[in-house]
């Protein structure tokens, strides 16, 4: 038996290594989702644990079981323990908070882009700060009830966001969505012909990106991608 964890280990670490990276930070006196041994840490041995705990071969407390649900899907997984070994060897960007809200998912899904736009010959966007305050803004909006659209909750279009923010563009675009995870996210505005054309397209060169968790909505994880010229 330990011979077969050790190997999904090997496979989790294996996996994390071809994932995009970013630095991630966490406050020592932070209460950390993942955090299943109160440690005070997301390491291995907590997504061991949560490893352990999804193949039925561990048994955990009610608060623990609450801790290992990193993604928030009400299901303890394999997923959950491949995202608190990837935060606890520095791969995954922003700290897993006890709300369940990642800080900062924006290095991850430039990585994600920028790869796609490699293959078309599309240059590299750059993260531009001004558009991802905007885009976290953004994604606090379309979290309201009746919000997921591209017109703000006033009832005016998406853009007016730029001007309030003096953004000076050509060429603007915007992505929402509604997952649990980045990568889930960017699955689904690659499955869509117009996010696509977004993420792709070569008249674009920022980029902002923005998140939000809402407990009390309808999809709890919202997502916006702003682009400009």
């Amino acid at each position: 038996m330990k011979k077969a964890l050790f190997s999904i280990v090997s496979i989790l670490v294996v996996l994390s290594v071809f994932l995009p990276c970013s630095i991630v930070s966490a406050a020592a006196d932070e209460v950390l989702l993942g955090d299943v041994d109160s440690d005070g840490a997301l390491t291995a041995v907590d997504s061991l644990i949560i490893l352990r705990y999804s193949v039925k071969l561990e048994k955990l407390s009610e608060n623990q079981i609450k801790l290992a649900d990193t993604n928030n899907d009400d299901n303890v997984d394999a997923s959950d323990a491949l995202i608190v070994l990837r935060v606890s060897v520095g791969l995954l960007s922003g700290d897993l908070q006890s709300n369940g809200a990642a800080v900062d998912y924006s290095a991850i899904l430039l990585n994600y882009i920028n790869d796609e736009r490699i293959k078309v010959n599309a240059e590299p966007l750059t993260l531009d700060e001004t558009l991802c305050e905007i885009s976290n803004k953004r994604a606090e909006e379309i979290s309201r009830k009746n919000s997921f659209s591209h017109t703000r909750p006033d009832g005016s279009r998406w853009q007016t966001m730029l001007d309030e923010y003096n953004v000076g563009w050509h060429y603007n675009g915007e992505n929402i969505g509604a997952a649990p995870t980045a990568e889930y996210v960017f699955e689904l505005w690659m499955n869509s012909d117009g996010h696509r054309r977004n993420i792709l397209n070569k008249n674009f060169s920022k980029l902002g990106v923005g998140y939000y968790f809402n407990d009390n909505s309808e999809y709890g994880h919202y997502w916006v991608l702003n682009f400009t010229d």
